[in-house]
């Protein structure tokens, strides 16, 4: 019953936030709309599957961009937050092992009904960046140690303030 309403209470939060950002003119990545987009970090390299790897399983980094499509993502509205769907492979960003560990990698795999594949999307840095936070952990995205190296695998982390945790959206199709 508690973790009924604490996902409640997430989704009312996430509802809430999709209204104050389109009260406040934000771009936020619609789940109505399939669009695509290229995830950045604070660093400016592309969240991407490693080495355009189509296995499950396979490492999430972050690369400089590129325009390759395993550096573009699609929304999909689940009962918690959305799946992001890498657009190379049709896998969805997860946390491998279902772990809910500080510092559990990510990594793709088949999208299917698992809370660890799901991800809210909160707006922070004034509605122009998200914290992503995954809906089995309630962790967050972020490279690990804040590192701005390329090819580091991203991991999940306890929310902790800093941008880098911070993620942009682009639109790029």
């Amino acid at each position: 019953m508690r973790q009924l309403i604490h996902r409640q209470g997430r989704k009312l939060a996430a509802t809430t936030a999709l209204v104050a950002a389109l009260a406040l003119g934000t771009a936020l990545p619609a789940h109505a709309a399939p669009r695509v987009y290229r995830i950045t970090t604070v660093a400016t390299l592309a969240v991407e599957v490693a080495g355009s790897s189509k296995d499950s399983g396979a490492a999430v980094i972050q690369w400089p961009i590129n325009s390759g499509q395993n550096q573009e993502w699609t929304l999909v509205g689940k009962t918690y937050g959305s799946w992001l769907v890498n657009y190379s492979t049709g896998k969805c960003l997860s946390v491998a092992g279902a772990s809910t560990s500080a510092g559990a990698r990510l990594t793709q795999y088949v999208c299917g009904d698992a809370d660890y594949e799901e991800w809210t999307l909160e707006p922070v840095n004034s509605g122009t960046a998200y914290l992503l936070r995954n809906a089995a952990s309630h962790q967050l995205t972020a490279p690990p140690g804040g590192t701005r190296t390329s090819g580091t695998q991203l991991e999940q982390w306890p929310s902790n303030g800093n941008p880098n945790q911070y993620f942009w959206f682009q639109s790029v199709a």
